[in-house]
């Protein structure tokens, strides 16, 4: 008869876990991005937002750039 046996995986809790160069804490915690809505390149006219990213996908928006 054989023994069950279990196996188990340390991860680093803060580790890059999808190779995006970006460490899991980063990602959810986000950074501020200046986007230009209007489009005259005019530094006055920009939208502050705040962005995070999935750590479990390289490519959170799909946009083919991961």
């Amino acid at each position: 008869m054989t023994e069950p046996a279990a196996f188990f995986r340390l991860v680093d809790a803060n580790a890059d876990t999808d190779n995006d160069l970006l460490t899991r804490g980063e990602e959810e915690a986000g950074w501020t991005i200046f986007i230009d809505t209007s489009g005259y390149g005019d530094p006055r006219i920009v939208e502050q937002r705040h962005v995070t990213s999935n750590p479990e996908l390289a490519d959170t928006d799909g946009d083919g750039l991961g």
